[in-house]
């Protein structure tokens, strides 16, 4: 399969010129991150920066070969992409 999305990893923080919305950003990428609320905004960020290391994950655990250290990225990827890292 052919990856045609850019490539992680991405990050996310407080855009300079406004403290209340939050950017994307990471190789060739940089992009805001809106929302109702500052909490959304924020909460949108983290799941955005986070998607290339799930998709990562999700494809190590759906391979016949996985094993409990793929479920272990697999739980970091989720933990990154909530905020509880």
């Amino acid at each position: 399969m052919e990856t045609t999305h850019t490539l992680g990893p991405w990050n996310w923080r407080s855009d300079p010129y406004d403290s209340e919305r939050f950017a994307v950003y990471g190789p060739n990428v940089f992009v805001p991150a809106i929302g109702k609320s500052i909490d959304e905004a924020r909460a949108n960020a983290r799941l955005i920066a986070a998607a290339p290391c799930l998709l990562a994950a999700l494809q190590r655990l759906v391979h016949p070969m996985a094993d409990d250290d793929d479920l272990e990225t697999a739980l970091d990827a989720i933990a990154r992409a909530t905020g509880a890292l």
